[in-house]
């Protein structure tokens, strides 16, 4: 998840993606890094599943509201609250 995260903060989002595919971790902190991939690259069905598991931990899914990459999918963000 390191990689995927380094990558992602020089936006490589499409390599972070290819790495996220290869991890087979589904704790909310891995959803929440695939669910800011599928953000950056307008995928909304991808980022509304993601966003979903990650946010069932409290402190991620109070972290998302502040998200920048996330203000584009605000009425999401506002179902799963």
């Amino acid at each position: 998840m390191n990689s995927a995260i380094i990558a992602l903060s020089v936006s490589r989002n499409e390599e972070a993606q290819d790495i996220m595919n290869e991890i087979q971790d589904q704790s909310p902190l891995a959803e929440y890094i695939r669910a800011l991939i599928a953000a950056r690259l307008n995928d909304e069905a991808t980022f509304r599943k993601h966003l979903e598991n990650a946010c069932q931990d409290a402190q991620l899914r109070e972290r998302a509201t502040r998200e920048t990459d996330f203000k584009k999918f605000q009425t999401i963000l506002n179902g799963i609250k």
